[in-house]
């Protein structure tokens, strides 16, 4: 009998790369991570983001769809249209929390805080400057206000007797 060679090559990827394993967060079965896969997360994530008015946190939409942040940066990293649908998604965020904000909807200190998440010209720029300056005005404005001493006179309201006036 004549042994043959099995060829040991690694098989050459398609179109519709497979870039890892996850399990589904409902099912817990294994899905296959796909570009087709992404396109249809970046098409749920983008709808969520603009049409959901409970969107408020990206992270929900992570959990919701059971992957955690590093998987998100790794699909990130590897797909670039899963990035811009993240970044769309992002900014759709950032003006929602911050109308509700300015409609007093939204407390507004944990929205500001907040901001160089879902905004990158917050992360580096003038504006993430004018949150820092803000947060001290407030907190010197705090400071005023607690040690301002206020003094109170108070007529003496105790009947006057008759002089005979």
């Amino acid at each position: 009998m004549k042994k043959t060679k099995k060829n040991n090559k690694p098989k050459k990827r398609s179109s519709s790369v497979i870039f890892e394993q996850t399990r589904h967060y409902h099912r817990l079965q294994p899905d296959i991570v796909t570009d087709k896969f992404l396109e249809i997360v970046s098409n749920n994530l983008l709808e969520w983001a603009r049409n959901d008015k409970d969107a408020l946190i990206l992270s929900e939409f992570y959990v919701e769809l059971g992957v955690s942040g590093q998987t998100i940066r790794a699909w990130k990293k590897r797909n670039p249209s899963f990035a811009k649908a993240v970044t769309l998604a992002k900014m759709a965020i950032s003006v929602r929390r911050q109308k509700g904000m300015l409609r007093k909807e939204l407390a507004e200190r944990p929205v500001w805080r907040s901001l160089p998440l879902y905004s990158e010209s917050w992360k580096d720029g003038e504006d993430y400057k004018k949150l820092h300056e803000w947060e001290a005005s407030v907190k010197t404005e705090e400071e005023e206000k607690k040690a301002t001493t206020y003094v109170i006179n108070m007529p003496d309201f105790k009947k006057k007797e008759d002089s005979g006036e």
